[in-house]
């Protein structure tokens, strides 16, 4: 008799509602003990997707497909390590002339605050700023620990983001050479009838959306130009 039984389309649904709910609960507290690795692991796939689309186009064009992983792997290790050869300077510039313009900030302010003092004194006002000052340098060095501190953290969170970057090189270059027969495998899971039409709609879904990102980033750089 429970073979008979066929249930409506809504009642189905809202069976299988509650149980993908519960499904997705029991997948978040099974990864957010192994934060950061998820999302590391997604921002990877993603990269690797976006790799995959020059190294098709380079296969497209008789070029072996190690050659083009080769080709696309390198081009973006070079763009990232020029990049940090751009910007790490930078940064390391920027806290230097911060650290090195502290002491004079402070004896800008001592020289201006004895000006202050004689100013008032020569046309009998109060002129005894002891205290403010006192308070100025107690700022100053409560500033200047704080700064200290927060360049420790800094220190720390670029070692953090070294290795989690280094993690996802390794990870996209993993995904770029078995992404396929990864794909493939997770297909199974998917019935037969729907899994190529499945396949193919999210890849030319995520290929259009990045070329729309990479082509409307590419406007807004030659517009500020």
């Amino acid at each position: 008799m429970l073979e008979r039984l066929v249930l409506p389309p809504w009642l189905r649904f809202s069976l299988a509602l509650p149980l993908l709910v519960l499904n997705l609960w029991v997948l978040r507290q099974l990864l957010v003990p192994l934060a950061p690795f998820p999302a590391l692991f997604l921002t990877a796939g993603l990269i690797a997707f976006v790799l995959d689309i020059p190294t098709r186009w380079l296969v497209e064009r008789t070029l072996p497909r190690p050659l083009a992983l080769l080709a696309v792997i390198g081009v973006g290790l070079g763009g990232v390590v020029l990049a940090a050869l751009w910007l790490v300077p930078r940064l390391v510039q920027q806290l230097d002339e911060l650290i090195k313009a502290l002491p004079s900030w402070l004896s800008e302010g001592e020289v201006l605050l004895s000006q202050l003092q004689s100013w008032a004194a020569s046309r009998g006002l109060p002129s005894e700023f002891g205290d403010l000052s006192s308070q100025l340098i107690t700022r100053a060095s409560k500033l200047a620990s704080q700064f200290s501190q927060q360049a420790l953290a800094l220190l720390g969170a670029t070692v953090g983001l070294t290795v989690n970057t280094l993690i996802v090189i390794v990870l996209t270059v993993f995904l770029l050479l078995g992404g396929e027969a990864i794909a493939a495998g997770l297909a199974q899971w998917l019935p037969a009838n729907v899994r190529g039409l499945v396949t193919s709609t999210l890849y030319r879904t995520f290929r259009g959306y990045f070329a729309g990102q990479l082509l409307l980033a590419l406007i807004l750089s030659s517009l500020q130009m």
